[in-house]
């Protein structure tokens, strides 16, 4: 576990190329379901949706620096849950080693500013919201 001034890291997790997009975050070791991965309660916010940012209500946008990395899958493997003043990312089914971490978006989002071609390999639509 890592302790950083109000972020907390259960699992160890690495910044890295991704085949989806960019960068992404792969899991550095395995991670059983329905577990914390990571939680913060040290973030910052913005009124509008940017790159990068994760929204937590109709007019609050997270900009946090870890979370910035995980990538959208139609098929994901954990979800965001925030409670009160603090965000927790959850697996929500086992994570292999070295497997990236991902989340759909449209569970996460009310709009997507920039359209995006899916590239999680389960549907290869455009995601727009």
């Amino acid at each position: 576990m890592s302790v950083v001034a109000g972020k907390v890291q259960h699992y160890p997790l690495a910044a890295r190329s991704s085949r989806i997009h960019g960068k992404g975050m792969f899991a550095r070791k395995a991670i059983p379901s329905n577990t914390v991965i990571y939680e913060s309660d040290d973030y910052t916010t913005t009124v509008y949706a940017v790159y990068g940012s994760l929204q937590r209500t109709a007019t609050e946008h997270l900009l946090e620096d870890l979370l910035r990395w995980e990538n959208h899958s139609c098929v994901p493997n954990t979800t965001l849950r925030f409670d009160g003043t603090t965000v927790q990312l959850l697996s929500i089914r086992p994570i292999r080693v070295g497997e990236e971490i991902v989340c759909d978006y449209r569970t996460t989002e009310d709009s997507i500013p920039t359209p995006f071609r899916c590239n999680c390999g389960h549907c290869g639509g455009i995601m727009v919201r």
